[in-house]
């Protein structure tokens, strides 16, 4: 199983998005990430490369990398590029 459930649900709270408000920037519900943040489902690659691009970081991380939550500041290194949209 992949981590993109957790690195989905670390990227939207490091962003300040509610799941609603990160839904409606790839066009999906409010009840799609919350399935993807809870590891009911996975997104469609289609949908990970999607948010891979948007935010600037490697497919390969998304997916893989465990990113544990730490403090905000730590997370904004891990995740700096998202920080250019």
């Amino acid at each position: 199983m992949s981590n993109v459930g957790n690195n989905i649900k670390k990227l939207r709270k490091v962003k300040g998005l509610s799941q609603q408000a990160f839904g409606d920037v790839f066009n999906l519900t409010r009840g799609n990430i919350s399935s993807y943040e809870e590891m009911r489902a996975e997104p469609k690659i289609e949908i990970v490369l999607k948010i891979a691009n948007y935010f600037g970081i490697p497919v390969q991380h998304l997916i893989e990398k465990i990113y544990p939550l730490m403090r905000s500041s730590i997370l904004t290194t891990i995740f700096s590029p998202i920080f250019l949209h």
